[in-house]
């Protein structure tokens, strides 16, 4: 018999709020926000977040309140200024982004004349957790581990979009920090939102025999869980993965 098992560690805690002014690009990581508040003139700021290979940052407006002729924040892909993703000013809150590459540029400006409130855009990675081999059949005997690490303060969020499964035979669960399974899911129905502020540690398990396309899950570390995920093709998890030949 040739056993599947995969153990992933997704531990991307802290929070970093930054509420000033460089010219000289401030890199950040993990989850937080940027912004300035009741700007002056002739300002340039700049910001580089990066989150961990084969993820997406994503980014949320709370606030914007700048001059509509000249107080831009511009939002680039990638850690240069050369693939402008949007420019935002006035006061219209745009919609979520998400990144195509693992960093984004944000480069904030003003002119000469008229201040404003400012603006403050929330940022997170996110990536997607999906069964071996997805959208194809996942394969038989697997025993594949996911370890999700939230914070006091920042909760770890995970969201499914497909979930089919071998009913009574595959299973999704939940563990607690003693690895006792404090729930499990099969079949077509997808599980409900789960967030956490501690771990959450996730099992797929399938049988030897019957397979299906298995599921399809976002995860990302939010402020709020109660988000709404923007649908945008996203990178795959990377597994610390070992193969285990039990024949």
């Amino acid at each position: 018999m040739i056993l599947w098992a995969l153990t992933a560690y997704v531990c991307l805690v802290g929070i970093d709020i930054s509420d000033g002014c460089s010219s000289v690009p401030v890199s950040l990581y993990g989850s937080g926000s940027v912004g300035v508040s009741n700007y002056s003139n002739h300002m340039s700021c700049k910001w580089i977040i990066r989150a961990p290979t084969n993820y997406k940052v994503l980014l949320q407006f709370q606030q914007l309140a700048t001059e509509p002729c000249c107080g831009h924040v511009k939002v680039h892909d990638g850690e240069s200024s050369s693939h402008l993703i949007g420019s935002y000013s006035g006061s219209t809150i745009p919609p979520k982004i998400i990144s195509c590459s693992s960093s984004v540029h944000i480069h904030f400006t003003t002119n000469s004349s008229v201040k404003a409130a400012g603006f403050r855009v929330a940022y997170s990675p996110i990536g997607v957790l999906t069964s071996p081999n997805y959208p194809s059949a996942y394969h038989n005997n697997v025993n594949q581990t996911w370890i999700l690490c939230g914070t006091t303060s920042v909760n770890a969020c995970l969201r499914f979009t497909n979930f089919y499964l071998e009913s009574s035979y595959d299973y999704f669960k939940l563990l607690n920090q003693q690895n006792v399974v404090v729930s499990r899911y099969t079949g077509t129905s997808s599980p409900p939102d789960l967030s956490s502020t501690t771990h959450i540690k996730l099992r797929f398990t399938s049988d030897g025999s019957v397979t299906y396309y298995g599921f399809r899950a976002e995860f990302a570390l939010n402020l709020v869980c109660a988000m709404s995920f923007p649908t945008h093709p996203m990178g795959a998890l990377i597994l610390l993965s070992e193969r285990l030949d039990l024949r």
